[in-house]
């Protein structure tokens, strides 16, 4: 017999730290802070392939790699003042 699966949909806040470089090649390290909500219609297939730990599967590796992204294009007297 089948169980239902319930997923939580509120607005969750996940905070992730990451050391990287800026344009200038100082090191930085930062705590990022990421406010998301996953969309109910995919979720049963996102379990499925990928299990219901989803988020902690997925949110630190995407969301490092775009922090790493954007942060490369400053230098690190520009990250401080903007």
């Amino acid at each position: 017999m089948l169980k239902p699966i319930i997923f939580d949909c509120h607005l969750r806040a996940w905070n992730i730290p990451v050391i990287t470089d800026s344009k200038d090649l100082q090191n930085l390290n930062i705590t990022l802070c990421i406010l998301f909500r996953p969309v109910a219609s995919p979720l049963p297939g996102i379990d499925t392939s990928i299990g219901d730990a989803y988020d902690e599967r997925m949110l630190p590796f995407i969301s490092t790699e775009m922090l790493k992204s954007v942060v490369a294009r400053f230098d690190a007297g520009e990250l401080i003042t903007q």
